[in-house]
């Protein structure tokens, strides 16, 4: 700070006391929340798409077991928690996106197109979280396939194919189940059926005369790709066996679907020739297209409708891309995230933020009209300007910029919070986010905290970190 007073000033641990008023012969910066959302109305499209944009849809049809002598039978060396890898699908399946041609089941109700070695038999969302993606849960519970001794059919798992290419069907099986591990034999059997070309997804269900342990506190039915339980990253059945929800992950379903209950996942249609022209608005805005930051926060910028279920086409890439300002040859687009709902932009600076859409099946484009964000920046003051730090206004975070000239800003706070944030000497902790030991009552005070009125400006005195 260039302060020209022919007075005296003070620094003392960082703490500058003025006399008298002082003339600034530069702009002091002194940071900066806003928590703002960029909304990109494109097209109900995306390549990858989430989990949610598959429909869901209850129907009954017929459980019909496999068997003969193209059926595999799966031998689990843990019947309890148990994982086989590398099971052949029988052809390429795609689930989200993603191309698949083997995956791995699990005794406890779910299998993995990523091939998972988990055994996870916790069906919450902490455990969705430590798998990895391609999750399809049947019946996601602490299941075994170890043989009660009770009487009844021992349970069991086999696989197989059907049809003839391009219209196969992987079926896998899980025979007489223990639900949970300390259930009698043969509670429910359900299979899992991959659609060739389609990719449609179908569980059929079959009671079994054994009854539901009590110690069970319920199962999940339902798909998921992105483990980090991301909003639209997984769909899960409502325990009235009728509808679905991406909204919350349904962990206890305690009723054995009914025979011939069919739970269908269909994913979203091909996109193909020219995609949509998109445009970029601010918020729920369809018309404003600009926005004002400040620095060091993030703009949250997502696809809009936000409710990903309504997407509906497959094969299409998003590119999401920034400019900063100049717009020349020197400041290119830059590519910056892919596929993705939603993308966090860090304001550094004033940046355009655009899509460019590629029809996969076309290999057509179309990019989106821009949104400008632009940088919070404080008005530039005549000078002299003179500043007594009495009064403070809101500008990027609460009371973090003086404001005795007038109804302007002429200051910008950076960092606007924690201990080296600049605030009033007497409101670092209420408005200011210091840390315990500030002011009131802790160390850093000092006397005379203000000479033409009763405050300066100051950061922590003892806290600041450098």
């Amino acid at each position: 700070m260039r302060i020209n007073s022919n007075n005296k000033s003070y620094n003392i641990n960082g703490v500058i006391i003025m006399n008298r008023a002082i003339t600034l012969f530069k702009r002091v910066t002194l940071p900066a929340i806003l928590s703002l959302v960029v909304s990109l109305l494109i097209p109900n499209v995306i390549q990858a798409q989430p989990t949610n944009s598959y429909v869901f849809s209850s129907v009954f049809g017929t459980f019909t077991p496999i068997s003969g002598a193209g059926v595999t039978p799966i031998t689990f060396v843990n019947q309890d928690d148990g994982v086989v890898q590398n099971i052949p699908i029988g052809f390429t399946f795609s689930f989200c996106g993603t191309n698949y041609t083997t995956l791995s089941a699990c005794t406890n109700g779910w299998l993995s197109l990523s091939n998972s070695n988990s055994v996870a038999f916790d069906n919450t969302k902490l455990s969705l979280a430590n798998m990895t993606p391609g999750v399809l849960m049947p019946l996601w519970d602490d299941l075994s396939t170890a043989d009660a001794g009770t009487g009844g059919i021992a349970p069991s798992v086999k696989y197989t194919d059907t049809g003839v290419s391009p219209n196969r069907s992987f079926i896998i099986e899980y025979s007489n189940m223990r639900w949970d591990v300390s259930s009698p034999n043969n509670v429910v059997s359900f299979q899992v059926v991959l659609h060739e070309s389609t990719n449609i997804i179908e569980y059929f269900y079959k009671p079994g005369t054994g009854t539901i342990s009590t110690g069970s506190n319920g199962a999940t039915i339902g798909i998921a790709n992105d483990t980090t339980t991301a909003a639209g990253g997984y769909i899960t059945v409502n325990t009235g066996l009728t509808t679905s929800t991406s909204a919350s992950f349904v962990a206890n379903i305690t009723t054995v679907p009914s025979t011939g209950q069919v739970f269908r996942f269909t994913p979203p249609p091909p996109c193909s020739g020219t995609p949509t022209a998109s445009k970029v608005n601010i918020g729920t805005s369809t018309t404003v297209a600009s926005a004002i930051a400040c620095p060091g926060t993030t703009v949250s910028l997502k696809l809009n409708p936000t409710v990903v279920g309504g997407l509906n086409f497959t094969g299409l890439y998003i590119q999401w891309q920034t400019r900063s300002a100049p717009y020349d040859a020197l400041h290119p687009w830059t590519n910056v995230g892919t596929n993705i709902p939603t993308y966090n932009l860090f304001v550094t600076e004033t940046d355009s933020v655009r899509v460019v859409l590629t029809c996969l099946n076309s290999s057509i484009q179309k990019i989106s009209a821009g949104a400008l964000i632009s940088l919070q920046t404080p008005s530039i003051a005549t000078l002299p300007y003179f500043e007594s730090f009495e009064t403070w206004a809101n500008s990027c975070s609460n009371t973090d910029a003086p404001q005795d000239g007038g109804s302007s800003i002429y200051w910008l706070n950076n960092p606007n919070t924690g201990n080296n944030a600049w605030r009033r000497d007497d409101q670092g902790l209420s408005t200011g986010g210091w840390g315990s030991g500030g002011v009131p009552g802790g160390s850093g005070l000092y006397t005379p905290a203000g000479s033409i009125g009763l405050h300066s400006a100051r950061f922590h005195s003892t806290l600041v970190s450098t």
